[in-house]
């Protein structure tokens, strides 16, 4: 059965080069040397938490801009994940859901 990708991140998937020539051609807003792409596409490793992670790889088109694809265009109220996570990831704490050690009776 043939599959497709619904979830693919640009670091390790996708020459820098590519992306360049990419950016180049659709008159995306990015850079246009090898360095500055790198730097916008390739999260730093390592790469201590998802917060981190999502800074970059984060690219919106100037056509996407123009014709209104983006967040706010859609009426979505972007929220930065640095203020959610401490409640979104609650139970992955190290001691999960609770304070502290639970007591067995």
């Amino acid at each position: 059965m043939p599959k497709a990708e619904l979830h693919l991140h640009l670091d390790g998937s996708l020459r820098v080069e590519t992306a360049i020539e990419l950016a180049r051609t659709r008159g995306v807003d990015a850079p246009l040397d090898v360095e500055g792409m790198r730097a916008e596409l390739v999260a730093p490793m390592p790469c201590h938490d998802q917060v981190e992670l999502l800074r970059y790889n984060n690219v919106v088109s100037d056509a996407a801009k123009r014709e209104g694809r983006t967040l706010e265009a859609l009426g979505v109220d972007p929220v930065t994940m640095a203020a959610i996570v401490p409640s979104y990831l609650w139970r992955f704490r190290k001691t999960g859901q609770f304070q502290g050690p639970v007591s067995v009776i």
